[in-house]
């Protein structure tokens, strides 16, 4: 059995075997085969994360050491379902536009814990691939306060799209059909952001003055 377009409520399918000469009238001519009714309660677990993961964007910082950083909250408003594949993993996509400058690093913490640097961002990357680390389960996600410090900025005010995405290397055999490496956005945020210490040196200027005097 195939459902298709479920939304993100938590469904109970009852199955019952019936007897009938007529299975295309009502009425009560059908007989069920058996004492028992199987029941399955059945959600779709992916509907789910979208309906409960959020994201939002907070202040931006620059520091003395001309280190530009923003938060990212990342939240789930409830737990997931227990029956949630193994295999759908959580990650994140960043886009930078315009793309960011020759020798740029972004450090990334995960609250007080340093989980790695991006070197050199391109305009879009996973983070997992730019910090090195492996995709983690979905079932096993819980709220997450990001800060990225950026290094090497220049003066360019520049976009960041933040989105937490989903996405399945390779379902399990029980998901009949069900598509590896698809991509389901969960939540995004957005934000511009841009160094106000490169800007002020950029945007600044001296001027010499010649005096000249006349003797008479």
């Amino acid at each position: 059995m195939k459902i298709t377009g479920l939304d993100t409520d938590s469904y109970d399918f009852q199955f019952k075997s019936i007897a009938s000469n007529d299975f295309d009238q009502t009425g009560d001519n059908y007989y069920q085969l058996g004492n028992t009714v199987d029941v399955t309660g059945i959600q779709d677990p992916i509907q789910k994360a979208i309906s409960i993961t959020s994201m939002s964007m907070g202040t931006k910082y620059c520091n003395p050491k001309d280190t530009v950083l923003f938060h990212t909250w990342e939240t789930y408003s409830e737990s997931f379902l227990l029956t949630l594949p193994g295999e759908l993993l959580i990650d994140r996509w960043i886009e930078f536009s315009p793309a960011p400058p020759a020798g740029m690093e972004i450090d990334v913490y995960d609250g007080t814990s340093n989980i790695g640097t991006v070197s050199q961002p391109t305009s879009g990357f996973w983070l997992s691939e730019g910090i090195g680390v492996d995709r983690t389960a979905l079932e096993n996600e819980s709220d997450h306060d990001w800060i990225f410090y950026m290094n090497g900025m220049d003066s360019n005010e520049y976009t960041i799209n933040n989105y937490a995405v989903s996405t399945v290397t390779t379902f399990p055999s029980e998901y009949t059909g069900a598509v590896s490496n698809e991509i389901y956005e969960l939540a995004t945020a957005s934000t511009t952001i841009q160094d106000p210490i490169q800007y002020a040196i950029d945007n600044t200027f001296t001027h010499t003055f010649q005096y000249f005097t006349t003797f008479r």
